[in-house]
C-alpha cells in the first residue's frame, strides 16, 4: 500500500500536463517491476529455506523445552543472554531478529514459504531504495535503478538473503528505508511514525541505535559550532536537528538503551561476567594498549577499504565457496597497493561527503530529509567498519569480518547511495560550469547507459551462477 500510494501521489501533479504525469508515473512503475523481476530472476534457485550452521544449534536449543511453551518463546527473544548450547554473544540485543527466526523456524516452517520470505522483503528494500533516491536524493530514474540493481544483486552480500537465520537483519535497512518515505511523503508527517519506524530498526541489528548515538553527538557538535559563532537569526531559532530531530534520534536512543541494559541484568549478567564472556585478547589489548590502537587504526583501515571493494569491484575479487552453503573472499589476500588503493579512497570519499553534507546544512540552517538520509548513511559506514573491527575483529580476529560477507549488505547500502548522489551531484556541476568546452560536448554523443546494461547483465549472471551453484 505504501508503494502504491508513492506512485498515485499528489505531488507529481506539478508536472507539465496530465500526459507528461502518467509517463512519469509508468516510467517508475516499469522500473519498480524490473527490479523486483531481476532480484526474483536471480534468487529463484535459492527459494527454500536450507539448514545452516547455527540454524542446527537452535534446533537443539528447543529440545531443553517441552511442548510450544512460552518459557520457550521468552527464552529465545532473548536468546543472547539466555542460550544453554553455544553460549556467547550476550552483549547483543536484537530482539527483532530473534523474534522473525523463532516465527521462521518454530512457527512456519515451510521451508519455501521461509525462503520466499527473505527474497520479498530484499524486493521491497529495493523498491525504497529506488525510490529514495529518485524522490528524496533528486536522482534520474535510471541512474535509481541502476544503483538500486546493484546494491541488491551484490554477490559478495547476498548471504543475508540466502542465509535465513541472519535474513532479518535485513529489517534494520527496511523499517529505517519506509521511515524516511513515510516522511517524503505522507501529508501529515507524524513524527512518532517516523520515530517507531526508526525504533523498530534497532531492534533487528545494534548498529542502527549506536548510528542514531553518533547522530547525536554530531547534533550537539554542529549546535556547538553555531552558538560559537554567536548566530542568533530567526533561521537559527527554528534549527531542524535541535528541535525534532535531535529529540527524535535522543528518545530512541535511549528507549533502545534501557531496554538492552535492564534484560542484560535481568538474566543475572553483570559487569565483570561481560568482560569474561567478551574480553578475549586478540590484539595484545591486556599486554600493550599502543598494540591495541595501532592495530585497531590498521583494521579499520583495511576493512574500509573491503567494504569499498565489496561495494563496487565485487566481480573483480576472487570468491570462493566454504563447507557452510556460502561464499567468501579475503581482501587481505589482495595485492598491497590495490589494498592501500580502496582504503585510501573509501576514507577520501567519506571525510569529503561529510564536509560537503555539514556545509550544506550550515548554509540552509537546517537538516533537511535529504541531508538527514545522506548523514545516516555516512554514520552508519563509519559505525559498521569502526564496531565490526573493535567488536567482531577483536573478539573473533579480522578473518572472521572479512569471510562474514553477509556485514557488506549493510556497508554497500551506505556506499551505494553516496556514490549515486556524489556523481549526480558532480555531474550536474560539470554541465553548469563547462557546458561552453567543445571536449564535454564530443563526450556526449556516447551514451554510458549501453556500457552500464552489459555490466549489469553480467552481474547478474555472475550473481545467478553462485546461487545455482550453492542449491544445485
Amino acid at each position: 500500500m505504501v508503494v502504491l500510494s508513492i506512485l498515485l501521489e499528489d505531488k507529481f501533479m506539478v508536472l507539465a500536463d496530465k500526459k507528461s504525469c502518467q509517463r512519469y508515473a509508468s516510467q517508475r512503475l516499469l522500473l519498480i517491476l524490473i527490479i523486483v523481476s531481476t532480484v526474483f530472476f536471480c534468487f529463484w534457485s535459492g527459494k527454500e529455506n536450507i539448514y545452516r550452521r547455527d540454524d542446527f544449534a537452535l534446533e537443539k536449543e528447543r529440545t531443553v523445552f517441552v511442548g510450544d511453551s512460552f518459557d520457550f518463546f521468552l527464552h529465545f527473544i532473548s536468546i543472547s543472554r539466555t542460550r544453554i548450547h553455544a553460549s556467547g554473544d550476550t552483549f547483543l540485543f536484537r530482539p527483532g531478529t530473534h523474534l522473525s527466526i523463532y516465527v521462521q523456524h518454530f512457527l512456519v516452517k515451510n521451508k519455501l514459504v521461509v525462503g520466499l520470505s527473505s527474497i520479498f522483503i530484499a524486493s521491497v528494500i529495493s523498491i525504497l531504495i529506488f525510490i529514495i533516491l529518485q524522490s528524496v536524493l533528486g536522482l534520474p530514474a535510471f541512474i535509481s535503478a541502476y544503483a538500486t540493481l546493484l546494491f541488491i544483486l551484490d554477490p559478495l552480500s547476498m548471504d543475508i538473503i540466502l542465509w535465513r537465520q541472519i535474513s532479518p537483519y535485513m529489517c534494520a535497512v527496511l523499517f529505517f528505508c519506509l521511515g524516511v518515505v513515510y516522511c517524503e511523503f505522507s501529508k501529515k508527517k507524524s513524527i512518532w511514525v517516523f520515530s517507531f519506524m526508526l525504533f523498530l530498526s534497532t531492534l533487528f541489528h545494534e548498529y542502527v541505535a549506536i548510528t542514531v548515538l553518533f547522530m547525536v553527538v554530531y547534533l550537539v557538535a554542529l549546535r556547538f559550532f553555531l552558538n560559537f559563532k554567536n548566530d542568533h537569526s530567526s533561521s537559527f531559532k527554528n534549527f531542524f536537528p535541535t528541535k525534532l530531530i535531535f529529540s527524535i534520534l535522543l528518545g530512541v536512543f535511549f528507549i533502545w538503551a534501557g531496554l538492552n541494559i535492564f534484560e542484560y541484568f535481568h538474566y543475572g549478567h553483570t559487569i565483570k561476567s561481560f568482560v569474561s564472556d567478551n574480553g578475549s585478547d586478540k590484539w595484545g589489548l591486556l599486554n600493550s594498549r599502543l598494540d591495541f590502537i595501532i592495530n585497531s587504526v590498521k583494521n579499520i583501515f583495511v576493512y574500509a577499504g573491503a567494504t569499498l571493494e565489496a561495494a563496487f569491484a565485487p566481480l573483480a575479487v576472487t570468491v570462493s565457496p566454504s563447507n557452510s552453503l556460502s561464499f567468501s573472499w579475503k581482501f587481505s589476500n589482495q595485492p598491497f597497493m590495490l589494498k592501500i588503493l580502496f582504503s585510501t579512497l573509501s576514507m577520501l570519499f567519506f571525510v569529503i561527503n561529510l564536509i560537503a553534507v555539514t556545509i550544506d546544512i550550515l548554509r540552509e540552517r537546517q537538516l533537511s530529509l535529504k541531508n538527514f538520509m545522506l548523514l545516516y548513511c555516512m554514520l552508519s559506514l563509519l559505525v559498521c567498519i569502526i564496531f565490526l573491527v573493535l567488536g567482531r575483529g577483536m573478539l573473533r580476529g579480522i578473518d572472521y569480518i572479512e569471510d562474514a560477507t553477509y556485514y557488506y549488505f549493510f556497508t554497500s547500502f551506505s556506499w551505494y547511495i553516496l556514490a549515486a548522489y556524489s556523481l549526480q551531484e558532480f555531474s550536474r556541476y560539470i554541465k553548469k560550469n563547462f557546458n561552453q568546452l567543445r571536449g564535454f560536448e564530443i563526450l556526449s554523443i556516447f551514451n554510458p547507459r549501453y556500457g552500464l546494461c552489459v555490466y549489469l547483465g553480467i552481474y547478474i549472471q555472475t550473481l545467478r551462477l553462485m546461487v545455482n551453484s550453492m542449491y544445485k
